[in-house]
């Protein structure tokens, strides 16, 4: 995936999406979500930091969070 920037990034997959952290084409940090299928971006959210150690998901009482 295009992560903006020459270092690994963080990911995960689910059944139908990839989601990845990386930098806006800025440099900002941020959090994609691309239709594996596609390959199109269905998603992002602006992170407060860049990402060093990877990503996780749990789901808490019907709601899916990723830390």
């Amino acid at each position: 995936p295009r992560t903006g920037s020459g270092r690994q990034a963080a990911m995960f997959a689910t059944p139908d999406m990839l989601v990845y952290a990386g930098s806006d084409s800025g440099g900002d940090p941020v959090l994609f979500a691309v239709d594996k299928a596609t390959g199109e971006e269905v998603g992002r959210v602006s992170m407060p930091d860049d990402n060093r150690y990877g990503l996780m998901t749990y789901m808490h009482e019907g709601k899916q969070y990723i830390v």
